[in-house]
């Protein structure tokens, strides 16, 4: 494949023209990691200066889910192929804020986007400096909704903690949590996802439990062990990324997993009969109240209506007992929940009809109603792993881009 074909430069069409949609469908989306390469420009786009003195330029293409929305960089005077190389990707996401990533000249570039920078200002793209000792490692950084942003950075085999400082400037700011007696031995896996509207930041080891850090007051972190069914370590072949989700929904922090189940008396595949769980418990300022078993489905429970909108075109097919060919669920290889943000019922999970396939297939899957809402098409072609690795994740900046739309970011 030349460099004019890759994936990155092609970006999908929905979203572009769209961004300002309606607020009812996009108060959050699923965005896309990875960014495109392309020309784009709307009223979310906005630019800044790299280290080498050129431009930058960023817009984001937001769509309602299932659809995956994505962010389009560009830099005049550069060739697109020139561009791929920079590699692009956003590296941390909350409430009107994205943390972007581009390499110039081998060097670690990192920006601010914020959409609205105050005054009717509009959207605004601001370089910033990773202070040490933190280490800007993929998905250990959090933003936090007044312009500060939260490192995870490691110290050794035995030590970690957790470096904040202001995009405005490092400097006075700036300083470090001690994490060491909190994190069990897990600091190096932790993911932030709590809110970090007030501070309040969750790092998460999706295997064992949560340090919770209120990173302004500097209080003492605070372990949540996960759910003690949930700690199955042995269960998992690859990275618990592609299994597990953890958010904020509806003031509960919510955990959600995919596992793979054999069925006795069939003869699918292991890979193609799967189940989904929620627990959740309720965000308080003691974190008193436990985990609480929430949803449990199986691919099989899950209804199939061919007249949902692209569901008979996308899914593969079965016979059903009476001869005819029927979209099913239980032929495809699935990974990556995704919690809705808006519905506390609903999540959303990735399926390949077969491994090698350049598209993913989006499922948007009422777990209360046992029943698939919705499917939407993904490019697969820029997936690191052999079927699948992790490249989206949830994200309420549009809700930003719609004042007088209710927030549902914590307070």
């Amino acid at each position: 494949m030349g460099d004019t074909d890759h994936p990155s430069l092609h970006p999908p069409c929905h979203g572009y023209k769209d961004a300002e949609a309606s607020p009812e469908d996009t108060s959050w989306v699923l965005l896309d990691l990875n960014a495109y390469i392309a020309d784009r420009e709307n009223s979310t786009t906005a630019d800044a200066a790299m280290s080498n003195g050129k431009t930058i330029r960023v817009t984001l293409c937001a769509a309602p889910t299932p659809l995956v929305s994505y962010i389009c960089v560009w830099c005049p005077g550069l060739q697109a192929t020139e561009m791929l190389a920079m590699r692009p990707s956003i590296e941390a996401a909350e409430s009107d804020l994205l943390l972007l990533h581009v390499i110039v000249r081998n060097k670690a570039n990192f920006f601010v986007y914020k959409t609205n920078g105050g005054r009717n200002r509009g959207p605004s793209l601001r370089p910033i400096q990773i202070p040490r000792p933190c280490r800007a490692r993929p998905y250990t950084i959090a933003l936090l909704g007044h312009r500060d942003v939260t490192v995870l950075p490691s110290h050794g085999e035995d030590a970690a903690g957790i470096g904040s400082f202001r995009s405005h400037g490092v400097g006075a700011g700036s300083s470090l949590v001690s994490l060491h007696s909190h994190a069990e031995g897990a600091a190096s896996g932790l993911i932030p996802y709590l809110d970090g509207q007030d501070g309040l930041v969750g790092f998460v080891d999706l295997l064992r439990g949560i340090v919770i850090c209120d990173v302004l007051c500097h209080d003492k972190p605070r372990y949540l062990p996960l759910p003690m069914e949930a700690i199955r370590s042995e269960d998992f072949e690859s990275d618990p990324l592609l299994f597990r989700d953890v958010a904020v929904v509806w003031g509960r922090l919510t955990l959600v997993e995919l596992r793979y189940i054999v069925l006795p008396g069939t003869n699918l595949s292991r890979r193609w009969t799967w189940e989904v769980s929620t627990w959740s418990r309720k965000v308080t300022p003691d974190w008193k109240d436990d985990w609480r078993p929430g949803y449990r489905i199986q691919s099989g429970d899950i209804k199939v209506d061919e007249g949902t909108e692209n569901v008979a075109s996308l899914l593969p097919k079965v016979e059903d007992g009476e001869g005819n060919q029927r979209p099913t669920l239980e032929r495809l290889y699935t990974a990556c929940p995704v919690l809705s943000l808006s519905d506390r019922h609903v999540v959303y999970v990735m399926g390949k009809v077969g491994r090698r396939e350049d598209k993913v297939l989006v499922l948007s899957i009422d777990m209360m109603k046992r029943r698939l809402d919705g499917v939407a098409t993904f490019d697969a072609e820029r997936m690191v792993g052999t079927i699948f690795s992790y490249t989206c994740m949830q994200s309420r900046i549009p809700d930003y881009l719609n004042p007088g739309t209710l927030g549902l970011i914590l307070h």
